[in-house]
């Protein structure tokens, strides 16, 4: 795969506990031996931007072959099909819709970080909210 059409993935459901580097096993023991290899090229894992879900939120792309299990999120045009992968007891869940708030980087902890969303509803209603 090149690395201009490569698909980033989200995963979602990952136990706070979990390291980046169990993710990445978890995921490349996923695939069976008649797969191709299996590789990650980069990723995040952060915490999910809703304290309450007390999980963490991954973003993935691969650099070669994608796990079979993967295949009907990537064929699926119109980003409402999902995966599942059973780890530790877990159901990790992975979509590319990247609908709602995805986190793709931590920011220092010294910086102010704030957001303000905008939603639309015609004809002429705005809802306006900021958070911090």
């Amino acid at each position: 795969m090149s690395a201009s059409k490569m698909i980033a993935f989200r995963v979602q459901d990952i136990p706070p506990e979990c390291s980046w580097e169990e993710l990445a096993l978890a995921i490349a023991e996923s695939h069976h031996e008649a797969e191709a290899s299996v590789s990650i090229i980069t990723g995040t894992l952060l915490p999910a931007p809703d304290p309450s879900l007390k999980s963490q939120v991954a973003v993935i792309q691969f650099s070669s072959a994608i796990p079979v299990f993967l295949k009907p999120v990537m064929d699926d045009k119109t980003g409402e099909t999902t995966a599942h992968l059973r780890v530790n007891g877990t159901d990790l869940r992975f979509d590319k819709n990247f609908w709602g708030m995805t986190p793709l980087f931590y920011p220092d902890p010294v910086e102010d970080v704030s957001m303000e969303s905008v939603a639309k509803s015609f004809p002429r209603s705005i809802s306006r909210k900021a958070f911090r």
